[in-house]
């Protein structure tokens, strides 16, 4: 039995799904929502209906303390591995970016790219910042695995407009009741409380 989602006056039940696989499980109508940190690229606009996007979060290169890498100096990078989740909008950055000079290992999870991180079977990783945080505890001062670069949000083409609940293209109703609830958690001050509470840094967008 699901949860009750109040906002929208309805029961959801969360699903678990591969990233490699969450779009065709949508069509496949095996859930009716992808709530799982999805930028809104034109790529995916082809595929799917987004909502209104409700935050936007930042990528980051993570290294081991002192092996820190320069991804600005190019000719520093060549040769070196660095691992990315696979299929994701980090995945194409790197790949179509760095792919020339860098040998791209493609990971099915973010667990198992932070475990490879912490090993040091890779020289780099490119994750997105939230992941780096709950798997590598980047933020600590005592951490082994350091951010290695700035906070990354651009180009759009390949990190997007922010992150937003993707539907099937028809579920336009339902799209619209999502909205009308993330506009309502805005204006009464529910987005910022639960932002102030999970996160040290700014996601409004």
């Amino acid at each position: 039995m699901g949860k009750k989602c109040r906002r929208i006056q309805r029961q959801c039940e969360w699903v678990e799904q591969s990233w490699d696989g969450i779009i065709p499980g949508l069509m496949a109508r095996k859930y009716d929502a992808i709530m799982s940190s999805m930028a809104i690229t034109e790529e995916r606009r082809q595929q799917v209906l987004f909502s209104e996007p409700y935050y936007s979060n930042p990528s980051v290169w993570v290294t081991l303390r002192g092996s820190e890498v320069d991804p600005d100096d190019r000719a520093s990078l060549e040769g070196l591995t660095v691992g990315v989740q696979r299929g994701t909008i980090r995945d194409r950055f790197i790949t179509d970016t760095y792919g020339d000079i860098m040998e791209v290992r493609r990971y099915a999870t973010a667990e198992d790219l932070a475990l490879d991180v912490k090993t040091g079977r890779l020289d780099s990783a490119f994750m997105y910042y939230p992941l780096a945080l709950a798997n590598l505890q980047v933020d600590e001062a005592d951490s082994e695995v350091v951010v290695s670069s700035e906070l990354i949000r651009e180009p759009k083409s390949y990190f997007g407009h922010g992150v937003a609940v993707a539907f099937r293209p028809r579920d336009e109703d339902l799209a619209a009741q999502f909205n009308q609830a993330l506009a309502e958690i805005k204006e009464d001050g529910t987005y910022d409380e639960l932002m102030h509470k999970y996160v040290d840094y700014d996601i409004k967008i």
